[in-house]
């Protein structure tokens, strides 16, 4: 089993932007999912209500503005809040590079859910094809002169 999925992006923004973006807590979670945070301290729960996949609790893990982030989420389990065994742990790297800024992501800890191996298999493939659009969506939303928050 597979257990982390790494991707990344350069984006032509400045860091400042992409942070703006990166530290709302669950903004990768879709088009339309954002609970308001612009910011969040760690140990903080925010929850994004997503149209098609409902309730999804983040926990901010820690955040070092402006070039590191991490939070936890339970996407394997619908309305779960992100705990052992039912999480797993998204993070975020930022650097100014070639006049923008590159975004790396780590996704870890499939291996350790409490669940199926085939449930765990879609989980990490799902969350894999998800990455490349939302990162896509974060390059665009960055990218945008005056842009909103990346999950509206």
């Amino acid at each position: 089993m597979q257990d982390k999925i790494e991707r990344e992006i350069h984006i032509n923004a400045g860091i400042g932007r992409v942070w703006d973006l990166v530290s709302q807590p669950g903004w990768w979670v879709g088009e339309g999912a954002d609970d308001g945070a612009t910011f969040a301290d760690e140990g903080e729960y925010h929850v994004v209500t997503h149209p098609k996949y409902g309730r999804v609790p983040i926990k901010v893990v820690t955040a070092q503005p402006p070039t590191y982030a991490a939070y936890r989420w339970a996407s394997a389990f619908p309305g779960a809040d992100p705990t052992e065994g039912h999480a797993t742990l998204v993070e975020f790297w930022l650097s100014e590079r070639d006049g923008g800024t590159q975004v790396r992501v780590v996704e870890s800890g499939f291996a350790a859910l409490a669940t199926t191996d085939d449930a765990r298999q879609r989980e990490f493939d799902g969350n894999t094809e998800g990455w490349r659009y939302e990162l896509d969506l974060l390059a665009r939303r960055s990218s945008q002169a005056g842009a909103g928050k990346a999950g509206a």
